[in-house]
């Protein structure tokens, strides 16, 4: 025979889930630090310029805003900035 629990259940999980707050005033309540060029480098070691560390964190944050996740923002500024990289070292290698 299952041994029964002595106490009550305080409260269902649909219960919990209506005292709980919507996730959208979560992440609107999470306060986010945005980027500046002197992560750039932490993040990709492509951004060697002063000028790409600028774009980087321009793309990095305005992508930020629009989604609200980090992860994603940090992925779309590392592939502008490879391929504004990719683009100056193939014009250094056709002079």
């Amino acid at each position: 025979m299952r041994a029964r629990a002595v106490w009550p259940k305080l409260m269902s999980r649909g219960q919990a889930r209506a005292l709980a707050p919507p996730m959208d005033a979560a992440l609107e309540a999470r306060e986010t630090m945005p980027w500046t060029p002197e992560d750039a480098p932490r993040h990709t070691h492509k951004a060697d310029t002063e000028e790409l560390c600028e774009v980087w964190s321009e793309v990095a944050n305005k992508v930020l805003a629009e989604t609200g996740d980090e992860g994603r923002a940090i992925r779309s500024a590392n592939a502008v900035v490879a391929r504004l990289w990719a683009g100056r070292a193939r014009r250094e290698r056709l002079k």
